[in-house]
């Protein structure tokens, strides 16, 4: 498949299912996410007011007062997609909840040093082995240059003149997605992929700090965790990049995890996936249709059909809620 970038997320969903990379990725179909990743959209985004408050010398006032903000926030969503969930009293609550947890505990945004929110890096590695060279059948171009580490990350704090911290907020499980394993201290310092490219981006836009922490503040389950990495771990991260990438690049027949993992796709499927619940006009999902149009026609046909089938699914792609993928 051809690919340019990698973002955790997109590290991810291939682990997750091939196809929905595919799908989300290389098709870059629209997608909508459930009501869990709106709630938690809203609770980062009323953090993310209170940071830049912070950061612009506020820690009085309307933007400083979380419980106005989520007033604000949730109605705004409310307004726009609201009506495509089940909007419960109890969904309020949790942000709320949420919301006051962080507040009371040290991670406040407002007892914080500030250096930057929301911040989006996008970093073409230019390193030996992450070059690319390809001829983008979409766009009837000859492409070449080299892979780029793209995210964003929700807080950069300083701790001293030698010291950030990155910070990032999680409303949901502490658990991996696609394993089910739990996320402890030797989890997240070993095998967590996001920490990992934080932690090397980080090092390129701050090159000033000596040391970074890495905290990943699962608000809900178990509070906040906190790794570094040294530059032994850096390269070893790397590595781990450059593999990743070529097992995308090497794979012209993604699988789907209906195949792979009848048993988990039973429920993530029909529950989770925007494709795999979403009905086409003709009554099958999106995942089976185009699916079944790639094992007939092939993958280059399928993205040379990339555009009509855009079209067709225009109508469902969310809004605000997908501005980032934070649940």
């Amino acid at each position: 498949m051809n690919i340019e970038y990698v973002r955790s997320s997109s590290i991810n969903t291939y682990e997750g299912c091939q196809f929905q990379y595919f799908l989300e990725y290389v098709l870059n179909m629209p997608s909508k996410s459930g009501k869990k990743a709106l709630l938690g959209t809203i609770v980062h985004h009323v953090l993310e007011i209170m940071a830049r408050a912070k950061k612009n010398g506020r820690t009085s006032g309307p933007y400083t007062d979380h419980e106005n903000l989520l007033r604000i926030c949730w109605d705004r969503y409310m307004k726009e997609e609201g009506h495509n969930y089940d909007i419960k009293n109890a969904d309020l609550n949790f942000c709320k909840k949420t919301l006051n947890k962080v507040i009371e505990g040290p991670y406040n945004p407002l007892k914080l040093n500030v250096l930057d929110v929301e911040k989006r890096f996008q970093i073409p590695m230019k390193s030996e082995g992450f070059s690319f060279d390809y001829y983008d059948i979409l766009n009837k171009s000859h492409k070449s240059g080299f892979y780029e580490l793209r995210g964003t990350s929700d807080l950069v704090t300083e701790i001293d003149k030698d010291t950030l911290e990155i910070i990032d907020w999680k409303t949901g499980s502490r658990k991996d997605w696609n394993t089910g394993v739990l996320k402890d201290y030797e989890y997240l310092s070993e095998k967590d992929i996001q920490l990992r490219m934080y932690d090397l981006a980080m090092s390129l836009v701050y090159p000033q700090y000596k040391t970074r922490l890495l905290t990943i503040h699962f608000i809900n389950d178990g509070g906040p965790f906190t790794v570094t990495f040294d530059d032994a771990k850096r390269k070893e991260t790397l590595d781990i990049i450059k593999n990743k990438i070529n097992n995308i690049k090497e794979n012209w027949l993604p699988t789907r995890l209906k195949e792979t993992n009848p048993k988990d796709s039973r429920w993530k499927c029909k529950n989770v996936c925007f494709f795999g619940k979403t009905k086409t006009s003709s009554g099958s999902c999106y995942c089976d249709s185009i699916h079944s149009f790639m094992m007939h026609n092939g993958i280059e046909k399928t993205m040379e059909g990339v555009s009509k089938i855009r079209e067709g699914n225009k109508e469902s792609a969310s809004k605000t809620s997908d501005r980032r993928n934070i649940y």
